[in-house]
């Protein structure tokens, strides 16, 4: 997503200043000052936290917008995926291979767009009578290193037949705690996640991802931005599954369903 913004920024004559909080919400804060105090034209801006620095932001005056998951109660303009559906459809996905026991590799319980995940992932195994075993629900940070130490914890018990990690670096790093353990990916364990890039494809195996249409999404940023009128809005697009090799196919794109 930071390449299509600047990308996007950049054909407008604009140029991204990129600050990375790092999943630590006194750091956000202080890069939103930062921007800030620099009087940026606008802000886009993801949170770490449930409740983010709006106030602070709308107080100055500075246009902004946010590319997450948000509270409704928010007066803020917002452009997202419906979250929840697509970790349902890429939940289903293993359903409809015949995996039964589903585990996922969350982010932070306290982040609504964790919350929309395991609801979406829920929502499958009950949809299908399928237990839901709180003893799979591996909350971690969404780094590698978060993927790979929610998996070795996973491994000390009976592990899932098969993992949905909810974003792509939790992926890979999962695949090398499995990889470490000799377990293959996806004979051994099957792996789904979420908000995946590009190089999903080219690892092996290849992972099947919800993927959001980044490009359009940088695009509307933008516009909204420089098209700035005060008015609140929120656009939603439309997420895909992309199949790779890691569910146990040989790779295809998938529409959204609706449930």
């Amino acid at each position: 997503m930071a390449h299509a913004l600047q990308r996007e920024a950049f054909s407008d004559g604009k140029v991204l200043l990129l600050g990375d909080a790092g999943d630590n919400s006194g750091r956000e804060r202080e890069l939103i000052n930062n921007m800030l105090h620099r009087q940026v034209d606008g802000l886009i801006y993801t949170s770490v936290d449930r409740h983010p620095y709006i106030e602070l932001i709308q107080e100055s005056g500075t246009p902004c917008v946010m590319l997450d998951r948000v509270d409704p109660g928010l007066n803020v303009s917002v452009i997202q995926v419906d979250e929840q559906l697509a970790a349902w459809q890429v939940t289903k996905h293993l359903i409809d291979h015949g995996y039964r026991d589903i585990g996922i590799i969350c982010g932070p319980r306290e982040m609504l767009n964790t919350q929309d995940r395991i609801r979406g992932w829920q929502l499958a195994l009950e949809e299908s009578s399928l237990i839901i075993n709180p003893s799979w629900i591996f909350s971690t940070n969404y780094t590698r290193a978060g993927g790979y130490e929610a998996t070795k914890r996973m491994l000390q018990g009976k592990p899932p037949r098969a993992l949905f990690a909810t974003n792509e670096q939790q992926a890979l790093g999962c695949l090398r705690a499995l990889a470490e353990q000799g377990l293959r990916v996806p004979q051994d364990v099957a792996l789904v996640c979420f908000n995946a890039t590009q190089e999903s494809a080219y690892n092996v195996p290849s992972l099947t991802a919800v993927r959001q249409p980044v490009d359009k999404m940088a695009r509307a940023a933008i516009d909204m931005l420089k098209n700035w009128d005060g008015e609140v809005r929120r656009v939603e697009f439309e997420f895909f599954l992309r199949v790779g090799e890691s569910c146990g196919c040989q790779g295809h794109e998938v529409q959204p369903e609706t449930r």
